[in-house]
This record gives C-alpha cells, sequence and structure tokens, in this order.
C-alpha cells in the first residue's frame, strides 16, 4: 500500500493508506463485504472497476458478501444487479437492511418489535413495500389508525419530505414506535443526493420518537454476513463502503477492517475547488473529524 498525506505538517491528521486496488490487501483476508451504492454502482449504472475486482476475488478464492442498507429486501436487490450485468454466481450472498427489518418484524424475539403491534402505516414508496411480504401486518394509511411506523425510505425530494414531517408530528402524539428499514441519511443516485429514511427517523428521534434501526452500522448485519462468508476470525474479515456514518462505523463496531472508498456520498466534500480531482488534504480533514477510522481508502473500486 502505498502512503499519502503528510503534505500538510498538520501532525493531527490521520495517516492513511490509499490503495489503488483489491489486489493490494487480497492476501491479509479471507472474507471480503462489499456495499452497493457507492461501491459497485451508482444507483444507475456498475461503476467501470466493479467487474474485474468481483471476478477477480472469485478467481481468488476469496467469498464475498454483498451488504447494503437498501431497504428492498435481497430477493429484489438481487434483481437490480442481474439487471446491471452482475450475475448471482459473482458474490456469495447478498444482504439488506430490509431483511433484518423484515426478520425482526417476523420474529419479534425483542420487546420493541413485540410492542409494534400489526397496523403498519408504511412510509415509502410503492417498489419498497414488498419487504411487508409474508409478515402478518394490516396495511394502512396514516399515523392515525397505525400501532408502527416502518420507514423504508430510499431518497426522496423536498416535497415529499414535508409532507413527512407532517405526518410524524402526527405521529409523536400516537407515541408509535419507528422500525427504521434503511439507517442511511443520503443516498447517491447518478449525479443527485437525496435523503434516506435515516434523515427521516433522526428527525423523528429528535421529536421524541422512538426508533430501531436494521442494517449498518449495526451489528446483526454484520453477523449474517460473517456466517454468509464462513470466515471464523474476524481480522480475515474487510468491508468496503463509501460512508463513514455506516459502513466505516459499522466495520469499527464489529471489529473488522473498513476501506473508505471515496466514490460515493463524500465525494463532494473532498474534491479539489471547482475540479473533479480528489484533494487527499480535505480526505485527511473528513475522516479525522469521524470517531471511525478506515485502514485504508480507496478512489472507486478496482482490482
Amino acid at each position: 500500500m502505498t502512503s499519502f498525506i503528510d503534505s500538510t505538517n498538520r501532525d493531527s491528521l490521520p495517516k492513511l493508506d490509499l490503495i489503488t486496488g483489491l489486489a493490494e490487501i487480497e492476501d491479509q483476508y479471507d472474507g471480503f463485504i462489499l456495499d452497493l451504492f457507492g461501491v459497485l454502482h451508482n444507483g444507475v449504472t456498475l461503476y467501470e472497476g466493479t467487474l474485474p475486482a468481483l471476478k477477480a476475488l472469485k478467481a481468488a478464492g476469496k467469498p464475498v458478501v454483498l451488504l447494503s442498507n437498501t431497504p428492498k429486501r435481497s430477493y429484489s436487490s438481487r434483481n437490480d444487479l442481474q439487471a446491471m450485468g452482475i450475475s448471482a454466481d459473482l458474490y456469495n450472498d447478498l444482504i439488506t437492511a430490509g431483511d433484518g427489518a423484515f426478520e425482526a418484524l417476523n420474529n419479534r424475539d425483542d420487546e420493541f418489535h413485540q410492542s409494534c403491534g400489526h397496523a403498519c402505516w408504511f412510509l415509502g414508496p410503492e417498489k419498497m413495500a414488498h419487504i411487508m411480504d409474508g409478515l402478518e401486518l394490516k396495511s394502512v394509511d396514516g399515523p392515525q389508525d397505525a400501532s408502527f411506523i416502518l420507514n423504508s425510505m430510499p431518497g426522496t425530494d423536498g416535497e415529499t419530505i414535508e409532507n413527512i414531517e407532517e405526518l410524524l408530528t402526527q405521529a409523536i402524539q400516537k407515541d408509535l414506535p419507528m422500525v427504521c428499514a434503511n439507517p442511511d441519511l443520503v443516498v447517491n443516485i447518478a449525479d443527485k443526493q437525496y435523503k434516506c429514511a435515516g434523515t427521516f427517523a433522526k428527525h423523528y428521534e429528535d421529536l421524541g420518537g422512538r426508533v430501531v434501526y436494521h442494517g449498518k452500522p449495526y451489528n446483526r448485519v454484520y453477523e449474517m454476513a460473517q456466517a454468509s462468508l464462513g470466515v471464523t476470525h474476524k481480522s480475515r474479515i474487510v468491508a468496503v463502503g463509501d460512508s463513514l456514518h455506516t459502513d466505516i462505523q459499522g466495520a469499527c463496531n464489529f471489529g473488522i477492517d473498513g476501506v473508505f472508498n471515496l466514490v460515493g456520498i463524500h465525494r463532494d466534500e473532498v474534491l479539489m475547488d471547482n475540479t473533479d480531482t480528489i484533494d487527499l488534504d480535505k480526505v485527511s480533514l473528513v475522516i479525522s473529524n469521524s470517531p471511525h477510522q478506515p485502514m485504508a481508502v480507496m478512489e472507486g473500486l478496482a482490482w
């Protein structure tokens, strides 16, 4: 790995490693956890290095689990990847935040989910509603008839945000618990950034609401990923993601290494002014402001 970011003389900035591809760290790990949005694709098309990296990991005998905070169930996300050109034989498993929420609402083995009841106000577009398939839930139109909120917002515009925030204020009056099936605050789709379920969940918490999150950075989905990888020692697992808040924090919380991919939601924060070039000093500053440190950074997935 190539060391970088020592041009500022600011001793407080983290000393990091820049890798140009996974081949540089392949021998250190037996299992790879890869994010979807901001790592494999931009929400619309695959990044150039995605297929070569997945094919090389497969050829090297390295199991890969794709781990995403999408509120979609994994079977739906698998179909999306297939349409983009990623066949199921290029990875071992795909786990989503939606899977975690479904599992918790299906099993109800903790007090919070038991308290949710079965009258569900689904907060999200119709294309995400399949998360409720197979659950014994009654779908209601709003907070007035609900016993809980299932927050599955994948990204939305300003007008919708205002409508949702007004309804959440009504939900507070009923003290409705919220199950958040996507902890992401924002997502990049093509060249635009949208607010996600995590933003609305945080707003609800700020109002005094009760929220349980499923997905990264919470341990349950990493436990599922480790089981799918079949790798016993966490020191032999690495996760690659584009979010310090979820991907890197989640890796650190679970006790595995994390690689911070600069092509994703933080990209605009680390570009040189009025250019498309990464400013390594800005990268260092962004990371220094986070309590969770990656073991390396990379500019786009590559082998």
